[in-house]
């Protein structure tokens, strides 16, 4: 039986001698039941247990599906599909947990970010109600292209066309060799595995 509810409850227990009975909470609070059990002769110890009740449920995030990109490519994530169960008003909050090594990227408010260098971007989206955080979910940026070579020379973001988005994305590697976190070895232009001004002169001549 139910020994203590919420003041302004009025809860009833049904089927209080059945073996797995069910309730249903009316207000937000503490509700304690008893169980005694009886062999015919003897009735058991009683055992109690406590249900808390919060009327608030916990949102639900929602980071939008995984993407594949180019460097120097914005991507926006969506989190439409992020909802709360009691239809209340969510806040969305972004963060990038992942990402190359050597990387400068960083997510925006919006959810947005701009790959620098190739390989995968995780980024985490965490609604609230202002009364409770969701779970984390994630979603993943890919970006290949530039690990071995481009299939177009030049062409350092992937868009077959060679144009100034890739000059920039040329400047990120200009100055260092192989084994440097910011190397990109589609900018090695003349092979020789340093990205220096004879690379830059061959890159001119392809724009």
């Amino acid at each position: 039986d139910i020994t203590s509810h919420p003041d302004t409850s009025s809860i009833a227990f049904d089927n209080q001698s059945n073996v797995a009975p069910c309730f249903t909470p009316d207000v937000e609070g503490d509700y304690a039941f008893r169980l005694i059990v009886n062999d015919g002769l003897l009735d058991s110890p009683v055992d109690t247990v406590i249900v808390g009740v919060d009327v608030n449920v916990t949102p639900v995030a929602d980071a939008g599906s995984d993407r594949q990109s180019t460097i120097g490519q914005t991507v926006c994530f969506d989190g439409s599909g992020s909802y709360d169960p009691d239809s209340d008003s969510i806040s969305y909050a972004w963060s990038l947990i992942s990402t190359p090594v050597g990387s400068q990227s960083a997510i925006n408010p919006s959810g947005c970010i701009v790959p620098d260098l190739c390989g995968d971007y995780v980024v985490q989206l965490i609604v609230s109600d202002d009364q409770h955080n969701s779970p984390p979910d994630t979603a993943l940026v890919t970006v290949d292209g530039c690990n071995g070579g481009c299939e177009i020379r030049g062409d350092l973001d992937g868009d077959s066309d060679i144009d100034y988005d890739d000059y920039l994305i040329f400047r990120t590697s200009y100055g260092l060799c192989e084994g440097a976190a910011s190397y990109i070895p589609c900018a090695d232009l003349d092979g020789d595995g340093c990205v220096t001004i004879n690379d830059y002169r061959i890159f001119k001549t392809l724009m």
